[in-house]
């Protein structure tokens, strides 16, 4: 990552953290990073997130929020570095998404697995669409493609799970669940 992207990085987390706290301070704690690294995964900024977690990492040095730090990072956040072209087409096709517009979320998902391939949210978020949709073999193909990029992509297991499951298939569900588990621990499950 360049000097110049780590600064604006920085400087988003900064705003991001500013704009959410009350008293508008930069972030000091681990505590402060590791949600801030949370807020920012929540919103679509996988690198902002990444930045500041791993910042969490930093200041706990083997603590109890430096682990869950780096469990984000290992079963949350996306394995490979993200442009912030990626990132925001992602956030677009999301909200779509999210509006219900299923036609045009597909085709935006769609287009940005074609840009960024080795960008695994865009799978997982194309997954849930066809998921909606009851299309559950169209969505355990993109969830499988996930987990070959990401092997510890926690929601992406929890996904295949769940497809597996609605289709009858409860032992394929069963070692999903498994892998999910492993790649994020139950308690970190939600976040």
């Amino acid at each position: 990552m360049s000097r110049r992207t780590t600064i604006s990085i920085n400087l988003l987390v900064a705003f991001i953290f500013a704009s959410s706290c009350a008293a508008e301070q930069e972030p000091k704690t681990a505590d402060d990073y590791f949600h801030l690294g949370l807020s920012l995964k929540k919103s679509g900024f996988a690198e902002a997130s990444r930045s500041a977690l791993e910042q969490a990492i930093l200041l706990d040095k083997n603590g109890p929020i430096s682990k869950k730090a780096a469990a984000i990072i290992r079963g949350r956040l996306p394995k490979f570095t993200v442009s912030v072209t990626a990132e925001q087409e992602n956030i677009k096709a999301y909200e779509l998404m999210m509006a219900g517009d299923y036609t045009k979320a597909i085709s935006a998902y769609t287009t940005i697995i074609a840009h960024y391939p080795d960008f695994e949210w865009p799978y997982g978020n194309l997954a849930y669409v066809y998921i909606q949709q009851k299309r559950y073999p169209a969505a355990i193909r993109q969830l499988k493609k996930a987990v070959a990029i990401s092997p510890n992509f926690a929601s992406a297991w929890g996904n295949l799970s769940e497809c597996y499951r609605l289709t009858g298939d409860v032992e394929k569900a069963e070692q999903c669940r498994k892998r999910a588990l492993q790649a994020l621990p139950k308690n970190l499950e939600k976040l």
